[in-house]
């Protein structure tokens, strides 16, 4: 891994650390499994555990760029869910079809699920004409890194399995933007 690429990562959550304050441990918790989720290929999975991290999320007041993110990603698992090479579970634990309304109405990517000008500030990765080609991607990728900053700073409990499962991968992507 690209030491520089680590060092910036790293320098993100500290940025963030103060934003993600009132994020509690559970809802780290909640977001670290959607982010493990979506890095094993298990879409019903982010869904289910994304949809839970809204639930919580909007209970607790947390910061809407932290709902847009999250709502990116599960956005991103409804989209890849069909390629999901493990038997998809047809339930969640409420007995509902997990793709089935995965994003509020408030949250959905047609009423405009993309990261803004206006929340550049909050972005890892800095919004240009050469990143906004792709804007899905580039709103996926800050979404992801987001994500794992709230459930990093918040969770200390699920530090080494972000770092084992999901870090390399941010990592990869920070690379792809430095090239």
């Amino acid at each position: 891994m690209n030491k520089n690429s680590e060092e910036y990562l790293d320098d993100y959550i500290r940025r963030m650390t103060p934003v993600f304050s009132g994020v509690s441990e559970r809802s780290g918790h909640t977001i670290a499994s959607m982010l493990i989720g979506y890095r094993s290929g298990l879409y019903d999975r982010t869904i289910e555990s994304g949809k839970k991290a809204l639930l919580t999320l909007e209970n607790k007041k947390a910061p809407k760029i932290l709902l847009r993110a999250v709502s990116i990603v599960i956005d991103s698992a409804v989209l890849l869910s069909p390629s999901q090479k493990s038997i998809r579970s047809e339930f969640d634990w409420e007995g509902e079809d997990p793709l089935k309304s995965a994003v509020p109405d408030s949250q959905a990517k047609s009423c405009g699920c993309l990261f803004d000008e206006s929340e550049k500030d909050f972005l890892a990765i800095e919004m240009n004409d050469k990143n906004l080609k792709v804007p899905d991607e580039f709103s996926l990728d800050n979404a992801l890194i987001m994500c794992y900053a709230a459930a990093y700073t918040s969770s200390p409990y699920d530090h080494i399995p972000l770092i084992e499962q999901v870090m390399g991968h941010l990592i990869r992507r920070i690379e792809h933007y430095n090239e």
